[in-house]
């Protein structure tokens, strides 16, 4: 129990790194003074709300005494944090654009920019980036956590046992898994959608008998595997942290007060 209480204390460089307000803002002013970007400055902020969970998904991929689970969890949690990314630039770009529409029209002024600021464009890209690389990982969390039999746990829970030195996380009542399921799931259909429309592309010159056959094929496809990710996610979501990190027999609960005093407790 000592060797895990001391694995605890050991911190990467993920651990070490803070991104406090200020430190965002001075890091967005330096990004607009060098490169007088505006929109590269907006993506930094975004990526603000999505940074804690980065750092909890390599904090549970080091201290989970499961080395399966942990590895889970560091995918299921690097997912978590680029879908607020992307969320949070999202819901900040729709309220910036009926935000300067209401001005505009307040003021009688046609939009500058065909009303597209180069902040909106640094928000779309972090949308953009946060969707495009949460899709992929959370289906690689969804693909470990049916592997390893784990049931995924997306909250506040691992953000208060590292900051009070503690395990198993046990803190949390909503599990925010089924929105990144959600999430993935329209992004996935998308993604099939614009492969689907590449193919029909394809086989349009092979007539019509040829084209019946792609569209019915390639649907009942489409269909049958959007069934299969929604049953294979509602089976690995857990309904409270305990079922996600559960306690064995052979474990104990411990808790750090310091760096140089530890508590155990069975």
């Amino acid at each position: 129990m000592d060797e895990r209480a001391n694995d605890s204390e050991r911190r990467g460089w993920m651990s070490r790194v803070h991104l406090s307000w200020p430190m965002l803002i001075a890091a967005g002013w330096l990004l607009y003074e060098i490169t007088a970007q505006p929109g590269l400055g907006a993506l930094v902020a975004c990526a603000k709300f999505g940074w804690v969970d980065v750092r909890a998904a390599f904090w549970l991929r080091r201290v989970d005494p499961d080395r399966w689970r942990g590895r889970t969890c560091f995918w299921a949690y690097l997912s978590y944090g680029l879908w607020k990314t992307a969320i949070m630039a999202t819901l900040t770009m729709i309220a910036m654009g009926l935000f300067g529409v209401l001005l505009d029209q307040a003021a009688r002024r046609p939009p500058v920019n065909n009303g597209f600021s180069p902040v909106l464009e640094g928000m779309l890209a972090a949308a953009m980036i946060g969707f495009g690389l949460s899709f992929p990982i959370t289906h690689l969390a969804l693909w470990s956590a049916r592997r390893n039999g784990v049931r995924i746990w997306l909250g506040r829970a691992p953000h208060v046992a590292r900051a009070e030195r503690f395990w198993p996380p046990t803190h949390g009542k909503i599990n925010a898994a089924p929105f990144v399921g959600i999430t993935c799931i329209i992004v996935t259909l998308w993604f099939l959608l614009l492969v689907w429309g590449g193919g029909m592309a394809l086989v349009v010159p092979m007539g019509p008998i040829g084209t019946m056959i792609y569209i019915s094929a390639s649907l009942c496809f489409i269909l049958r595997l959007l069934l299969g990710i929604i049953r294979n996610f509602s089976q690995v979501f857990a309904t409270s942290p305990q079922e996600c990190w559960s306690l064995e027999e052979s474990e104990s609960v411990y808790q750090i007060r310091s760096a140089d005093e530890g508590t155990n407790a069975a």
